[in-house]
């Protein structure tokens, strides 16, 4: 049987569970009382991606795959589901073992252009000491208190089944019915 438009229709929900999800990490959200927006370079959000497989042999299943492509898919489960600190359980499947993350990486983030760095709320000038004592802060908190999760794609997959469950239902209903018309023409 050919699925035709049940596949467009599952190509259709792919792309805006994706764009969904993308919108869902731009948001700004409220976490432990401070504003703070998710996404700092936008490399995991440009790098989301959905597939539709169909297999017709056997079972004839049909799937929307999700993923993120690059070396944005090591760190998309971590950002989805969060990780539990050392002191502070965020309700995530993954934990942090050490008292510090990866300082390198952290001060790479602090060097970028967008951060500022302050001391008793007010903006300092970005000199090597202040790079290094902002990241071994910041290495250590994050270690600490954990990171809590942002559920972007499922989020994005619950917006978009809203949006097409009628649509995939009444597509897969049409591909039947036509293809029982046509075995009914061939005999």
């Amino acid at each position: 049987m050919k699925l035709s438009k049940f596949v467009k229709v599952c190509n259709e929900f792919g792309a805006y569970a994706v764009e969904s999800a993308q919108l869902e990490l731009g948001t700004t959200r409220t976490i432990r009382g401070r504003k703070v927006r998710r996404v700092f370079t936008g490399n995991l959000q440009n790098s989301l991606y959905h597939r539709t497989y169909i297999r017709s042999k056997g079972k004839g299943t049909t799937r929307v795959v999700f993923g993120a492509k690059g070396s944005a898919g090591n760190y998309a489960s971590f950002v989805e589901y969060g990780v539990n600190g050392t002191k502070t359980n965020v309700g995530s499947p993954f934990s942090f073992k050490g008292k510090f993350v990866n300082i390198g990486a952290i001060e790479k983030m602090v060097r970028n252009n967008k951060f500022r760095i302050r001391r008793k709320g007010k903006f300092v000038a970005k000199t090597e000491s202040n790079i290094r004592g902002t990241a071994f802060v910041i290495a250590r908190s994050i270690a600490e208190k954990g990171i809590v999760g942002v559920p972007y794609m499922r989020k994005g997959i619950e917006r978009a089944y809203k949006k097409y469950e009628s649509k995939l239902s009444n597509a897969l209903i049409e591909d039947t019915i036509k293809y029982i018309d046509n075995g009914s023409n061939n005999n």
